[in-house]
């Protein structure tokens, strides 16, 4: 199996599961039907990012503390995204660029790490008990 080795920051921060009434709403950004949109979360609970992930895996988990790794640089959230603006940096929406990473949800399986999802994370949120790791990505 192919694998693909390099080092990134990688923390821990929680998957909220969206309320059973916004759950599987049709969202604007035209996610597939077999995706829904989650929240992220800090240690403290704080909103401080979104994430998409596979329906059936989202069912199976619920709400949970999950390993991720950052991808690169985001300039900013789409409104589906982020609904509503939560000042969790101390800017307004517009003035709020390059304040958050891509990130990568994974799970550890044998040897190495797989994808569960892509979001994007505040770098506040990430970076405040992040560590550099090096990661085995098949």
């Amino acid at each position: 199996m192919p694998i693909l080795q390099f080092w990134t920051f990688h923390t821990w921060l929680n998957i909220s599961i969206p309320s059973e009434s916004s759950k599987f709403q049709p969202r604007g950004d035209e996610i597939p039907s077999e995706l829904v949109r989650c929240h992220v979360a800090d240690d403290s609970g704080d909103w401080c990012g979104s994430i998409v992930l596979d329906k059936q895996w989202v069912n199976v988990k619920k709400f949970a503390n999950r390993e991720f790794i950052a991808i690169s640089e985001a300039k900013k959230f789409t409104q589906d995204e982020c609904e509503a603006w939560t000042y969790y940096i101390p800017k307004e929406r517009d003035q709020s660029e390059w304040d958050l990473f891509y990130v990568m949800l994974i799970e550890r399986r044998d040897e190495q790490w797989e994808r569960v999802g892509v979001g994007k994370v505040f770098k506040e949120a990430f970076m405040r008990n992040a560590r550099w790791k090096e990661i085995m990505l098949g």
